[in-house]
């Protein structure tokens, strides 16, 4: 009897030590695939802004390609994911996705993200430290867009306004060029969801990427360039609160996505 007892509880403790082990591989581990995916998107949006150089043309995004690089600067400088077109369990395997058929960056809409809070390296982790007036910056092939926080709630899986055109009139047109981020609450759990939305408040055109551009020389020989009208020197630029963006007053002129992974 001692000896079976004995023998049970050596395989209990077996069997938690593998499911400590698997959980950390889940929390821990799956960030290295994350990681070497986010290195290829980053490379396909530096090829993608050359190409619309080349040919003037945007050309559409591909699920599984890259759309855009997000950067949230309340959650630090080192916070850039590029976004993948898709929210399939592969696409949020390699960082944020964008839900196909909701509006792309900076056009009248809802721009809808989706990513991981706990695993596949956590991309919305700290979503919920995100405050009302935040910033939200989206570099795009095109042109950098810059949204403000203006709302954080959590709502039901069942709630599929909050991903509608215009969530707050689901049955209106939209007028208004929107951020949604979407991700699983709370930590460790699919039951909810918690919703950050934006709205745009600045657009600024990248600067055209040229074969033959000389390298600019080190700081230390170039002469200071005078302060812009509105802008401290080596500051953000007003409005933005982002360094090296340009407000732009205004908004830009320019529908609910399926079924998406929500294993957090």
């Amino acid at each position: 009897m001692r000896a079976a007892l004995r023998a049970l509880g050596e395989t209990g403790v077996t069997l938690g030590a593998v499911l400590l082990l698997f959980c950390a591989y889940l929390v821990w581990g799956t960030g290295s695939y994350t990681g070497e995916q986010q290195t290829l998107l980053r490379r396909q949006l530096v090829e993608a802004r050359k190409n619309i150089v080349r040919t003037g043309r945007l050309g559409e995004v591909q699920v599984g390609g890259a759309l855009a690089m997000l950067r949230i600067p309340r959650l630090g400088d080192l916070y850039r994911y590029a976004v993948v077109e898709g929210v399939g369990w592969e696409q949020l395997r390699m960082g944020p996705g964008h839900y196909p058929g909701s509006a792309l960056p900076g056009k009248i809409g809802n721009f809808v993200i989706s990513g991981h809070r706990t695993t596949y390296a956590a991309p919305f982790n700290r979503l919920d430290e995100l405050r009302r007036g935040d910033y939200i910056v989206v570099d795009a092939r095109d042109a950098r867009y810059t949204y403000r926080v203006t709302d954080k709630r959590v709502v039901d899986p069942t709630d599929l306004d909050v991903i509608a055109p215009n969530p707050a009139h689901p049955d209106r047109r939209p007028t208004r060029a929107l951020i949604t981020l979407s991700t699983c609450h709370p930590e460790y759990s699919a039951a909810q969801r918690l919703i950050v939305t934006g709205e745009l408040e600045g657009r600024r055109d990248h600067r055209p990427w040229r074969a033959d551009r000389k390298p600019e020389p080190p700081r230390a020989d170039r002469k200071p360039e005078p302060p812009r009208a509105g802008r401290p020197p080596d500051g953000p630029a007003a409005g933005t609160g982002v360094k090296g963006d340009r407000a732009v007053d205004g908004h830009s002129t320019h529908g609910p996505a399926g079924e998406h992974d929500t294993s957090g």
